[in-house]
């Protein structure tokens, strides 16, 4: 009875936050963030941008707190606000279920993505100062990666399969803003670059969450499902 009761446990944030907690704690966190920066302190996104010879000055918070403020003025940072939400909202929380429930895993995703995101930023000239719409851009496509022949409308207007969906997505963009969205490209890069290592079961070891955030997030669950692939597949 008491290894079933363990089993039947849910790990401690999915019981407070749902059966996605990460996804529903990303959509907060791009929230908050870019209210306080609009209603509280207009200086605060230029305190979190992305700005490589300050991190070098000790300002080493800039590489992470870039991912959590979205950029242009305020029309363009709704806009952006509303299907980053749109986004994590959807695919997300599918991607984060795809991980067995292994809420850590998929934080260790963020992280490792999000390394790649900001070596691939610090090649370009200039780099761009924010890259929340990078990590959003690595959360879809990895999502169309395992669901490729999923069928999906593109913001309600192009039905597609969801394995064309990030290059229909950059393509769209940049037919309207007449200038490639580096941004999204550096999230989708990364992404990619995690799925190839996912589908080799040697490098798919190496993207397994460190055993202490597993126990931190997920709790006794990780041990009892770790013997399952990386994604759940």
């Amino acid at each position: 009875g008491h290894v079933q009761h363990r089993r039947g446990r849910q790990p401690p944030l999915q019981e407070w936050l749902g059966g996605s907690p990460a996804a529903v704690l990303h959509c907060g966190a791009l929230l908050s963030s870019t209210l306080y920066c609009r209603a509280i302190d207009p200086y605060a996104s230029l305190k979190c941008a992305l700005c490589f010879a300050r991190v070098r000055h000790g300002e080493s918070w800039r590489l992470l707190t870039n991912f959590f403020v979205l950029p242009g003025a305020p029309r363009e940072q709704l806009i952006g606000l509303l299907c980053a939400l749109y986004d994590l909202k959807t695919f997300g929380s599918e991607l984060e279920t795809q991980f067995a429930h292994r809420t850590a895993d998929y934080i260790w995703f963020l992280l490792l993505t999000g390394l790649v995101e900001v070596g691939l930023a610090a090649l370009l000239a200039p780099p761009p100062a924010f890259l929340a719409e990078a990590a959003v851009a690595a959360v879809v496509h990895l999502w169309s990666q395992r669901c490729v022949t999923r069928r999906i409308m593109l913001y309600g207007l192009v039905d597609i399969e969801a394995r064309y969906l990030s290059v229909a997505s950059v393509g769209l963009k940049f037919l309207l803003s007449d200038a490639w969205p580096v941004e999204q490209i550096l999230g989708i890069t990364a992404a990619q670059l995690y799925h190839l290592a996912s589908e080799d079961s040697k490098a798919a070891q190496l993207l397994r969450a460190p055993w202490p955030l597993r126990k931190l997030i997920d709790g006794d669950t990780a041990a009892l499902r770790g013997g399952r692939r990386l994604g759940g597949r």
